[in-house]
């Protein structure tokens, strides 16, 4: 069992202007419209804010109210939307790694709680905000002052916490919080100068 849709034909109409189309069903127009292909068509839900320029219309499908946009708005747009996707991603980056670094300190003290003395801690550089700051995406913010500060705490805190563990007893908790509150305050500090 299927079903067989009724042909389709599809013909000129010099009445219509070039960009123009109409959908007849047995003789009768069902819809119209027309299309500009040197542009792309924008749909307003109805909840889009703002207004854009183009050439109004309405989509065929639902006839909600569309413009049709330049082809060099929409690439521009995408362009700063990229831009602010990957500034808002780098900003949730960093608080991450110091939501990693309190999480790794607790570990640390958990670690000297349970008398584990033969645990080994990872190094700076293999940490997540290491990784990003030597070898990844990190590098694009060498200019920036907080960034270039941040290496020095930050292999203090890694350094303190394995202290911390060699010494089993003699603790290096003080040290490894003080460069803990520093990596803290200069990632801070790297977010709020960061621009794209």
């Amino acid at each position: 069992m299927g079903f067989l849709p009724p042909a389709i034909h599809i013909c000129d109409n010099l009445d219509l202007k070039p960009t123009a189309y109409r959908i007849l069903l047995n003789g009768v127009e069902i819809t119209s419209g027309e299309v500009h292909p040197e542009r792309w068509m924008a749909i307003d839900p109805g909840c889009a804010e703002g207004e854009l320029e183009g050439v109004h219309g309405r989509d065929p499908a639902f006839q909600l109210p569309a413009i049709w946009i330049d082809e060099e708005f929409v690439i521009s747009r995408s362009a700063k939307m990229q831009s602010i996707i990957a500034f808002i991603s780098t900003l949730q980056f960093l608080n991450t790694v110091k939501l990693d670094h309190m999480i790794w300190k607790l570990q640390v003290y958990q670690l000297l709680l349970d008398k584990e003395a033969d645990y080994r801690v990872n190094t700076h550089t293999d940490c997540r905000l290491g990784k990003w700051y030597n070898k990844g995406e990190g590098k694009h913010f060498a200019h920036l002052e907080a960034y270039r500060q941040l290496e020095q705490p930050h292999a203090e805190v890694h350094a303190s916490g394995r202290t911390a563990l060699e010494a089993f007893f003699n603790q290096d908790s003080a040290g490894m919080e003080a460069a803990s509150h520093r990596v803290v305050r200069l990632v801070d500090e790297l977010a709020t100068s960061i621009t794209f």
